[in-house]
């Protein structure tokens, strides 16, 4: 059974190598050109781009069978990120990484919470989880600098 917990700085390798697999899963299967995904595996993919991430944000890691399978990334109301390992997919450990995302945004004082996708794979899965598109926003950096991307929102029940 998959577990989530809040990611440590020994975690960094494992959380590359799922940000990796994704990438190259995203080239993969048409929903990014595998130049794109070769730049995100080259930009944001590296064990140092991870250690960066995590001191700026709150940092989740999803486990099955003590591996590291998934993780996500929150900031202030934000879900930054919600990666799962391709090998791993459609067994219930994206929502759990978003339902932990969701109790963390909520802990901090947040009504709602938002997100930003560009990704077309992703959007019946944040639809399935309550998100709502809210409207768009333009990509400032990155690979994918430029890129309008959907933004997406959900009201949060505050954690008392």
């Amino acid at each position: 059974m998959p577990t989530v917990r809040d990611a440590t700085q020994a975690d960094c390798p494992s959380i590359s190598r799922v940000l990796c697999a994704c990438y190259h899963w995203f080239g993969d299967n048409d929903v990014l050109s595998p130049e794109i995904a070769a730049e995100l595996v080259t930009q944001c993919g590296s064990v140092e781009y991870v250690r960066k991430l995590m001191s700026s944000v709150v940092t989740f890691v999803a486990e099955q069978d003590r591996l590291v399978v998934g993780t996500a990334t929150v900031k202030e109301n934000e879900l930054n990120t919600l990666y799962v390992d391709p090998t791993c997919h459609r067994k219930g450990i994206g929502r759990m990484l978003f339902d932990e995302a969701a109790q963390a945004i909520a802990a901090g004082g947040f009504d709602e919470m938002f997100l930003g996708t560009g990704a077309s794979t992703s959007i019946r899965f944040y639809e399935a989880m309550g998100m709502r598109r809210s409207g768009d926003k333009i990509v400032e950096s990155g690979p994918c600098k430029g890129w309008t991307i959907a933004v997406y929102s959900k009201p949060l029940k505050r954690a008392t």
